[in-house]
């Protein structure tokens, strides 16, 4: 007998079809993971950012404001969805908004790594807090 018959070629299809289905929330959780590590690591460096700003200005500042300062020079806000140099990995994205409230004395800054991710959240006290939004500079 030479070669397998269709029968065969679709039972091992089948096979592997059931096993990605089983792997494949295994695969995303890591990429979710590394996401949310990557969002929390940029909410520490606004974290800094507006302790610098404070120190100089007495008062929170906006991203605009931070980036004006100096403060966020190296920190990625919003980072693109470029492909890596090998084509097999994305970068993972996330956006953060920063808001100001209560006189320019309380901030907020909000990130969500993914679009099914969780929302994470970081204010003046430096606390990381998983499932928090922002509104009016206030973590919800």
């Amino acid at each position: 007998m030479k070669g397998a018959s269709q029968v065969e070629f679709l039972a091992v299809l089948l096979i592997f079809c059931i096993g990605m289905a089983i792997a494949w929330p295994y695969l995303t959780l890591s990429r979710n993971a590394s996401a949310e590590a990557k969002a929390v690591n940029a909410l520490r460096q606004v974290h800094e950012a507006q302790k610098d700003h404070f120190a100089g200005r007495r008062y929170y500042g906006t991203a605009e404001q931070l980036k004006s300062f100096g403060a966020l020079s190296g920190v990625d806000l919003q980072p693109t969805n470029n492909m890596a140099a090998v084509g097999v990995e994305s970068r993972i994205t996330y956006s953060i908004d920063i808001q100001v409230g209560g006189g320019r004395t309380r901030w907020c800054a909000g990130a969500i790594p993914n679009p099914k991710g969780r929302t994470i959240a970081i204010d003046e006290t430096g606390k990381v807090q998983m499932d928090k939004t922002c509104y009016d500079g206030v973590v919800q």
